[in-house]
């Protein structure tokens, strides 16, 4: 009996093993499926993708180009008695710049004066006697050689009159040389010659530039200029300085050159300037809108992730999960970053609080809008657009193309090109010394790993995030 008791207890106790494992597990999974089902979605900024109608366009470096530049001479010699300007001043036309000192000519124009006064009176005797010399002859009274050489002299005492009274007006000419003034609107520069100095016709006093408008002369491809062309001479221009966000300035093409040199054509536009942004001489950044209208969408640059050597974005379905999806890039536009490819009209994106998010992972949206997209709507319906950017590459030039993976520098800096096909190489998607930040702002994992770690976007520790 106490052979069979045994077996059966220890069957017992197994059973009573395996009851309670099987409580515990049911126990934990049932944990772990609560604790799945109660984690929270997370909070986001969404906005719905914007898509225009665009053209392309081409940026290159200009010149700013005084309409008008003097070289002031005098054109009298002198010695200068004032310098009335400041230097670097905006000067009206007619202002008095330099001052000869007007005395020896204010003299000679009083000694001729005098000697018009003497050969006037010339003038009258000899008239009177030309009369006289009529009336006699008439009577016989002197002969003809006489009355002839009396009528040579009225003849000639006017003729001496004309010449003094032309000696007078140039004269008073050169009295009013002495007096240099401005001859156009324009602004100034130094003076090249002080108070005290002697000055003639040789000397170059100062340089006087018209300010208001100015040209921007710029070269471009063959490519870009026929396809400006086709479009029937609706082709835009828009100018910015070095340090301006964009180009803000709409400039008028009214000029292109009548001979192409090495593969290059140059150009040239008028831009108004009465606040005085731009100054002769100084480089500017030029939009060439030359190209036919495409849709594109555009997406705030902090939107955009990346994903080794790719980008990305977290479309957000109706479901409110967060789907990952790859883009093209293009160039960045009035605040905006064109997406040429990867996302239709409509798509709703994170743009806020994208390093806190995983594809697949459930989030809870706060509709925004685009940023900038208000402003950027605002100039691309005027036919503002972007080209394609081709892969980085260095040029000849010190130039090279932009990647548009990440935000652009503000500003760039002009280089003077040594052969002019060189500033225009690539079909002008060269952007002069505009290098993507990518490498300043690093490169981030992949959207889903194998571990389960969210991604780090850099892009959210410039714009901030939502946490």
């Amino acid at each position: 009996m106490t052979t069979t008791t045994r077996p059966l207890a220890r069957r017992a106790f197994l059973l009573l093993g395996l009851a309670s494992a099987s409580v515990l597990l049911n126990a934990c999974s049932t944990s772990v499926a609560q604790e799945e089902t109660a984690a929270p979605a997370t909070p986001v900024q969404v906005a719905e993708v914007p898509v225009r109608s665009i053209a392309d366009w081409r940026d290159y470096t200009g010149e700013i180009e005084a309409q008008q530049r003097v070289d002031l001479r005098p054109r009298v010699a002198g010695y200068i008695q004032q310098v009335g300007f400041s230097e670097g001043a905006l000067v009206k036309k007619g202002q008095l710049l330099f001052q000869i000192d007007p005395a020896p000519f204010a003299a000679q124009v009083e000694r001729l004066r005098a000697d018009l006064q003497r050969v006037e009176a010339d003038q009258r005797l000899a008239g009177s006697r030309r009369e006289r010399a009529v009336a006699l002859l008439a009577e016989n009274a002197i002969s003809q050689e006489e009355h002839d050489q009396l009528a040579a002299g009225a003849a000639a005492a006017q003729a001496g009159v004309g010449s003094v009274r032309a000696a007078l007006k140039a004269a008073e000419l050169d009295l009013s040389y002495t007096r240099i003034t401005a001859p156009i609107d324009g602004r100034v520069s130094r003076a090249l010659i002080t108070e005290g100095n002697l000055v003639d016709s040789s000397k170059v006093l100062t340089t006087l530039v018209s300010v208001d408008p100015v040209y921007v002369a710029f070269d471009v491809d063959e490519s870009t200029y026929l396809s400006a062309l086709d479009r029937a001479g609706q082709a835009r221009v828009y100018v910015g300085r070095m340090n301006d966000e964009g180009t803000p300035h709409e400039a008028k093409l009214d000029f292109v050159d009548n001979v192409s040199r090495e593969g290059v054509i140059r150009l040239r536009a008028t831009l108004d300037n009465a606040a005085g942004a731009f100054t002769p001489g100084l480089f500017a950044r030029v939009r060439l809108v030359a190209g036919k209208e495409f849709d594109a969408a555009l997406v705030d640059d902090k939107a955009i992730g990346t994903d080794l050597d790719k980008k990305y974005v977290l479309v957000v379905s109706n479901a409110n999960v967060a789907e990952y999806r790859g883009v093209t890039l293009g160039a960045r536009l009035d605040g905006l970053r064109v997406v040429t490819a990867g996302l239709k009209a409509g798509d709703v994106i994170v743009v806020n609080g994208l390093q806190h998010v995983k594809p697949g992972a459930a989030v809870a949206p706060t509709r925004v809008a685009m940023g900038g997209e208000g402003e950027a709507s605002r100039k691309l319906t005027r036919g503002d657009a972007v080209a394609p950017v081709a892969e980085s590459a260095p040029t000849s030039t010190g130039t090279v193309r932009t990647d548009s993976a990440g935000p652009a520098p503000a500003s760039t800096t002009p280089v003077r090109k040594g052969v002019r096909q060189a500033a225009v190489e690539a079909q002008a998607d060269v952007v002069p010394l505009q290098v993507a930040w990518t490498a300043s702002i690093g490169t981030v994992p992949r959207a889903a790993s194998s571990r389960g770690e969210k991604p780090f976007d850099a892009t959210a520790n410039e714009f901030g995030a939502v946490p």
